[in-house]
């Protein structure tokens, strides 16, 4: 087991410069050439595309547009998960809504390199709203090798187990705050990865802090100790390897290797 340390690097880093607030990032390939980009969410409900035009060890990002490829505005304060959903080799796109909770498929009917996107279903394959402030994310929890979903939401996390497969999803309610999971101030915006390097998925949560005191919002790291296939969270510290408590009312942190290293 090996924690990582963490740098501020400083803010609007590589030409990422969205617009909006309650800004949330998530990172996908979009054009095929072997690069992250980013698609980003936000309080108007736009979702805005930064192609990565340097590589990935240096990136250097462009905005393409906001709502690009068919993708649209279906809310307010939105939250992108991306993943192939349907096993066909592309990314697909599925978001959240912060009034009504709901989830919007849109699925991409291009390719991995020309991306087409049509908003094909709210609340697809059995998954359901979730209530005030969805904000989705898929990740494996048990292993099996199939795309499952955890869902944050003002009051908590929500998971959803995928007992289909990877080409046919079909996700059945786990429930609320499973495997550990707990529930912070507002706002839980989850990512997963091996966070320290034990060969299970560990999860960073950001949170929202309108009106608590100090002013501000945090990152909860809740580590996994049980395995990659039966996971069982448990709150292991606040803010912890390096990270910094936010400034602003809400935080929402992502995870990627910036620099290929």
């Amino acid at each position: 087991m090996t924690d990582p340390t963490f740098t501020l690097m400083g803010t609007a880093l590589f030409g990422l410069s969205p617009s909006g607030s309650a800004t949330v990032l998530r990172y996908g390939d979009f054009d095929g050439d072997g690069d992250l980009d980013v698609l980003v969410g936000n309080n108007n409900g736009d979702l805005q595309l930064f192609r990565n035009v340097g590589t990935p060890t240096s990136p250097s990002f462009t905005l393409v547009g906001t709502n690009p490829f068919g993708l649209a505005d279906v809310g307010n304060f939105i939250v992108p998960a991306l993943a192939d959903i349907d096993g066909d080799g592309d990314l697909d796109v599925l978001v959240g809504e912060r009034d009504t909770g709901n989830l919007f498929l849109f699925r991409n009917a291009g390719t991995s390199a020309a991306p087409s996107f049509t908003l094909e279903a709210t609340n697809p394959f059995g998954l359901s709203g979730v209530g005030y402030k969805a904000a989705p994310v898929f990740v494996d929890l048990d292993g099996d090798g199939d795309l499952d979903l955890v869902v944050g939401k003002s009051s908590g996390l929500v998971a959803f187990e995928n007992i289909g497969t990877t080409t046919q999803p079909s996700f059945t309610l786990v429930g609320t705050n499973p495997y550990g999971l707990g529930n912070v101030q507002d706002y839980s915006t989850p990512v997963f990865a091996d966070i320290d390097n034990d060969g299970d998925l560990d999860m960073l949560v950001g949170e929202t802090n309108n009106s608590g005191a100090p002013y501000g919002s945090d990152i909860y790291f809740y580590r996994n100790v049980g395995t990659a296939t039966q996971p069982s969270f448990t709150l292991a510290g606040t803010n912890p390897f390096g990270l910094t408590r936010g400034t602003a009312s809400m935080i929402a942190p992502s995870l990627l290797d910036i620099d290929a290293r």
